[in-house]
């Protein structure tokens, strides 16, 4: 904790990664007031990690009010810094209508757009949606890669949804 506090000052990774600590509570006691704190820092700087764990931390209410809509614009940022983690996010608030109207088609294309970024949830969540046709044509051979390629980078649920499938 020590290195990260020291190395805050210069660098928005440091500053990230600190909220991570205080989000887990990893060496310090939970807290996802602070948590929130150097991910909003680090978020507003450009940090595309630092924003997408805002958005999470609105999505879900921790440290802040539950606001879909800042969650999403939060997103939205990390993803135009090219992260697949948020276009995963983005996905999941599409999939079950919050904030935005519910709309499976939607749902997948942004599962797609994380599972081609190499985003193990993104793989998941493609595979599951490729399995039920939901939002996107039935294709279990294709679930089935997307499930290989996020069980290879040791996603449990992945890793127990490719048992079904196989």
């Amino acid at each position: 904790m020590d290195w990260y506090l020291k190395a805050s000052d210069k660098s928005l990774e440091a500053q990230t990664a600190i909220g991570y600590l205080y989000f887990r509570g990893q060496g310090v006691p939970q807290d996802y007031y602070k948590a929130m704190d150097y991910f909003m820092a680090a978020a507003k700087m450009g940090d595309s990690q630092a924003q997408a764990a805002a958005g999470h931390m609105y999505e879900h209410g921790f440290g802040v009010p539950m606001d879909y809509q800042k969650a999403m614009e939060w997103y939205q940022r990390a993803v135009s810094r090219g992260n697949a983690c948020a276009e995963d996010a983005i996905g999941g608030l599409y999939l079950k209508g919050k904030g935005v109207p519910k709309d499976d088609a939607k749902a997948a294309i942004w599962f797609m757009k994380a599972a081609h970024r190499n985003d193990p949830l993104g793989q998941l969540h493609l595979a599951e949606m490729q399995l039920t046709g939901k939002g996107i044509t039935k294709d279990l051979k294709q679930a089935k890669i997307w499930c290989e390629k996020a069980a290879k980078q040791d996603l449990q649920a992945a890793q127990e949804l490719l048992k079904t499938i196989q």
